[in-house]
């Protein structure tokens, strides 16, 4: 599975403590094309991703934040003390993602999930079914 953390999202500016992750990659990222921020990307192993998820939980500030980890047909979306469960093409689990996703105000142009199964940052691009112009 592949985890995606934003480095300003950590309480901490750090990953936890021997995650059961490795790192992948880090790499700069213009959130909503105006704020930087510092990608990291986990390669996690899917017996260890509700692990991993829960750690993470405990470790995103308080609003505005959230990272996710993504496999074939199940997504963790993690927030603050929270954790949601995304199923491929389940309109519904995201539909409740993004309900809880609000409460920490986040915006809906950065929760997309169900198009996370396919790119790590949708919010890059026209929603789903809409043309640019």
């Amino acid at each position: 599975m592949r985890g995606i953390v934003f480095r300003e999202s950590l309480v901490a500016g750090s990953l936890p403590a021997e995650p059961p992750a490795t790192v992948a990659r880090r790499y700069r990222y213009l959130l909503d094309g105006t704020f930087p921020v510092e990608v990291i990307e986990l390669r996690v192993a899917a017996r260890a991703a509700p692990a991993l998820a829960m750690r993470l939980a405990e470790a995103l500030h308080p609003a505005r934040y959230y990272a996710h980890i993504v496999g074939a047909d199940r997504m963790y979306v993690i927030f603050p003390s929270c954790v949601a469960i995304v199923r491929r093409g389940d309109a519904e689990s995201a539909g409740r993602a993004q309900e809880v996703g609000r409460r920490f105000g986040i915006p809906m142009r950065q929760m997309r999930f169900l198009e996370m199964f396919e790119i790590d940052h949708p919010d890059a691009l026209p929603p789903a079914g809409k043309g640019a112009g």
